[in-house]
C-alpha cells in the first residue's frame, strides 16, 4: 500500500473544499469555483484527497490528466496489484520503457513505449530530449494501467501531454484566411499563401482558453501578433530557460503547451515553503496553523 488512502467526499464537501481553492487564488488552471469543483470530483473518483486533486489532476478534453508518479502511486495502492519496470538498454541511456503489471502474483500483461513509438505518433515537445526516460515511463505506465489495471482507478486516466493533437503531419502548410473562434484575443494566422508552423498553430488552438489567456499574459503575446510574432515570444522563454542559447536558432515548432507547463512550475517551486506547508496543512484538515497573516489562508 502507497501513503496515499483512499478518500471520498460527498458532493457537500467537495463544493466547500472548491469554494476554499478557488478562493485562495493558488492553484492557476481552478481560479473559478466551478472549475476546481470538477478537478476535485474527478480526483475523489480516484480516491484522492482534495489537495491531491488539485494539485496533481488536471482536466483535458473531458478527461482526467495526472502525473506519472501519482498514476503509479495509484496502481501501487490497489494490494491486488504490483508493477515492474524494464528499461532499453538502461534508465541512463533510456530507449524503451516497459511497464509488466502483476495481479494477485501473477503477470497479466506488459506496456512497452519507446521512441520510435514517440516519433511515430509526432511528439516532438523539447521534454522527450531533454526527460526521455521520465516521458518513456509515462507513457509506458498510463497505457499498463488503461489495459492491464483499470480496476485500480476506476476510470480511464492519462499522463500529462497524452492528449496533446497529433503532430504527425507536414511540419509547414499553407494557410488560408480564417481566425481563432477563442472568445479572447487570439493571435491571427498569416495571410493566404504564407507559409506557417502547423505543429505550433495546432498546439495553440488546442489549448483552453483559459490556458490561452494565460500564455499570453506571461509571454507578452498581444492581440493582433502574427505566428511569427508568437514564436518569437515562445523562444523568448526558451532562451530564459536555456532550452536554447543566445544566437542559436529558434525550433521550427516552438512549443506552447510547455512553456506554460514550465511558467507553473517555476510558479510551484518559488511558493514559499511555509506558505505550502501551511496550505497543505489547511487542505488536509480545514485548520489554518499560520499566525502571521501574510502566510495565513483567507
Amino acid at each position: 500500500m502507497s501513503a496515499i488512502e483512499k478518500y471520498q467526499p460527498n458532493i457537500s464537501e467537495i463544493q466547500t473544499w472548491a469554494e476554499k481553492f478557488a478562493e485562495s487564488g493558488m492553484f492557476t488552471d481552478a481560479r473559478q469555483v466551478v472549475q476546481a469543483f470538477v478537478k476535485i470530483s474527478a480526483g475523489a473518483e480516484l480516491g484522492l484527497t482534495p489537495f491531491q486533486s488539485m494539485s496533481g489532476v488536471h482536466i483535458i478534453q473531458g478527461k482526467p490528466v495526472v502525473g506519472a508518479g501519482l498514476l503509479a502511486s495509484l496502481l501501487d495502492r490497489d494490494p491486488a496489484y504490483d508493477y515492474r519496470v524494464e528499461w532499453e538498454p538502461d534508465e541512463a541511456h533510456p530507449e524503451a520503457c516497459t511497464v509488466i503489471v502483476i495481479k494477485n502474483g501473477n503477470e497479466r500483461g506488459r506496456s512497452r513505449f519507446s521512441l520510435e513509438d514517440a516519433k511515430r505518433a509526432g511528439l516532438t515537445s523539447s521534454n522527450w530530449t531533454k526527460y526521455p526516460s521520465s516521458m518513456l515511463f509515462a507513457r509506458a505506465m498510463s497505457n499498463a494501467v488503461r489495459w492491464y489495471a483499470p480496476g485500480a482507478t476506476g476510470t480511464s486516466v492519462y499522463v500529462e501531454g497524452e492528449l496533446e493533437p497529433s503532430t504527425a503531419q507536414p511540419a509547414r502548410v499553407t494557410a488560408s484566411v480564417q481566425r481563432f473562434t477563442d472568445p479572447i484575443s487570439t493571435p491571427e494566422e498569416h495571410v493566404e499563401g504564407e507559409v506557417i508552423d502547423a505543429t505550433t498553430k495546432a498546439l495553440l488552438t488546442s489549448m483552453s482558453a483559459f490556458d490561452k489567456a494565460e500564455l499570453y499574459q506571461r509571454t507578452a503575446i498581444e492581440k493582433g501578433s502574427r505566428l511569427d510574432a508568437v514564436k518569437s515570444s515562445l523562444c523568448s522563454a526558451y532562451i530564459e530557460w536555456e532550452w536554447i542559447k543566445v544566437g542559436e536558432p529558434c525550433p521550427d515548432e516552438p512549443d506552447p503547451v510547455a512553456v506554460l507547463a514550465e511558467f507553473r512550475r517555476l510558479d510551484r517551486e518559488n511558493t514559499p515553503g511555509d506558505a505550502v506547508d501551511t496550505f497543505d496543512h489547511f487542505a488536509r484538515t480545514g485548520q489554518d496553523l499560520a499566525e502571521d497573516p501574510q502566510t495565513a489562508i483567507v
